[in-house]
């Protein structure tokens, strides 16, 4: 019994994570989209990836665009 228990608590976290984690992938892409077909430098200017949860261990690098 403990261990059917412990299966469905299980798998609800793991839904509930899951779930989590598409909606937040789902926002990130709508609040992205924005920027598709700007150049580097324009979204550079505008764009604030602390206000979407990321942070920057170094300085950006810029590559060629291949």
């Amino acid at each position: 019994m403990q261990k059917i228990l412990f299966s469905l608590i299980l798998g609800i976290s793991l839904s509930a994570c899951a779930t989590t984690n598409s909606t937040k992938s789902r926002q990130l892409d709508q609040q992205l989209q924005q920027y598709i077909g700007q150049s580097a430098e324009s979204i550079r200017k505008d764009l604030d990836l602390t206000a979407l949860g990321f942070k920057t261990s170094k300085a950006p690098v810029q590559t060629e665009n291949v």
